[in-house]
């Protein structure tokens, strides 16, 4: 039987290089890049299931009595309070993923790369199962919107999140009766991406702060801190939606009882590990093995969507992409020649290869060999210009690498 994504020894980075070893090397392993703290399911209220009592599970809220405060008319019985609520119910459902090895992973490859999967599994269940969480928060809670805009497709450059209208969500939550989350020490919680925490510096309360309060504590960890009874959180997996050319950003607020998240009893996350040849005549000749987590039982419900909203603005500070950093893991090889019309005297070359970036610039590339003295311009004049070919062609100054090139150098 024929396995898609079969993981074999031939396993390859994101530039297409083989990790399978040609010869002995450090066995010192480099920290997996990944996202590792999850929020969106840490405010939640937790019920499990019981076994063998189906998959659905409900919640009941009554509505609170409403005082009175007219006097009693003699000999007259008041018409008395109605008892009133609300039902919610969620339905579990099983989560999980899975991954194949080949038999030749364990026996070619030096890092112990089932070890390493079975740790990074554990975290892509929790990231699978806080976006889970994060999605239902986000179509059943309520909304809330910059500048007093009427929808996402109304939001424009200019509407910045501020603090003034996470304060004005959570008067309208006090006014609901609704509290601060508990789990939050009975503070409100604003789930923020960083684009978002990044304005939040510049907004005016949160330099009134400092100024008044005379500290600068916030710079030290690069949160704001905790004002007007609210937890700022940032994360990483915000929400974010397109409006044209324009990216909004959703800040979720967060009160008390907002949300449940309810998991099927004694039926948690697990690690899920099948050898070779546990396959039987499928794999009549121990070829693969599989590794996975499963959850048998996961659901989330928006408790009260009073409690939870999201709070849509556009950042001004999140023109720097990912893209915008040069991929310092994308090196490209730039080789350094002389000009026809250029002489080693005024232009000396020390080193005839120098490590660039894709997305580099050719003159980026010089001036940073020029820093590291691999390029010396013994004129003390002009620019050192990089160029197509030696006795002509077109400037390679502003153009940028997308793969290892030649440069003839000459001053200009």
């Amino acid at each position: 039987m024929a396995v898609t994504n079969l993981q074999t020894t031939a396993v390859v980075t994101a530039s297409g290089a083989g990790l399978k070893p040609d010869a002995y090397y450090d066995k010192l392993l480099l920290k997996m890049l990944r996202q590792l703290n999850f929020e969106f399911a840490k405010y939640a209220v937790e019920k499990s299931l019981p076994r063998n009592y189906g998959d659905t599970i409900n919640w009941r809220r009554y509505v609170k009595l409403s005082p009175s405060v007219l006097p009693l008319t003699e000999g007259i019985t008041p018409e008395g309070k109605e008892i009133s609520g609300s039902s919610i119910t969620a339905v579990i459902a099983q989560f999980g993923d899975v991954m194949y090895l080949s038999d030749l992973v364990e026996l070619e490859q030096l890092d112990d790369v089932k070890r390493e999967y079975a740790v990074e599994l554990g975290y892509l269940a929790k990231e699978t199962l806080d976006l889970i969480v994060r999605n239902v928060l986000v179509a059943e809670g309520s909304a809330f919107f910059a500048a007093s805009r009427d929808g996402i497709g109304t939001l424009a450059n200019g509407d910045v999140p501020k603090i003034d209208d996470f304060r004005k969500i959570t008067i309208a939550m006090k006014k609901a009766f609704l509290g601060g989350n508990r789990k939050a020490g009975g503070k409100y919680v604003a789930l923020v991406s960083p684009e978002v925490m990044f304005d939040l510096f510049d907004d005016e309360r949160m330099q009134d702060y400092m100024n008044f309060g005379q500290s600068n504590a916030p710079f030290g960890d690069g949160m704001i801190v905790e004002m007007f009874g609210i937890r700022f959180v940032e994360v990483l997996n915000a929400p974010t939606a397109q409006n044209d050319a324009i990216t909004t950003h959703d800040s979720l607020v967060i009160g008390e009882e907002a949300y449940a998240i309810t998991k099927l009893e004694g039926a948690g996350l697990s690690i899920i590990t099948k050898g070779l040849g546990s396959a039987g005549v499928e794999d009549p000749l121990n070829q693969r093995q599989s590794m996975g987590w499963k959850i048998n039982g996961f659901g989330v419900r928006v408790l009260n969507n009073e409690a939870v909203v999201n709070y849509w603005s556009v950042p001004a500070n999140q023109t720097l992409a990912a893209g915008d950093i040069l991929d310092k893991n994308e090196v490209v090889t730039v080789t350094f020649t002389l000009r026809t019309a250029e002489t080693a005297a005024d232009l000396s070359i020390k080193q005839g290869t120098f490590k660039a970036y894709k997305g580099e610039t050719g003159a980026s590339v010089i001036a940073r060999a020029v820093a590291a003295g691999v390029l010396v311009n013994n004129t003390g004049a002009g620019t050192i210009t990089p160029f197509t070919l030696a006795a002509s062609g077109s400037s390679l100054a502003t153009v940028e690498l997308t793969a290892a090139d030649e440069f003839f150098l000459e001053i200009v």
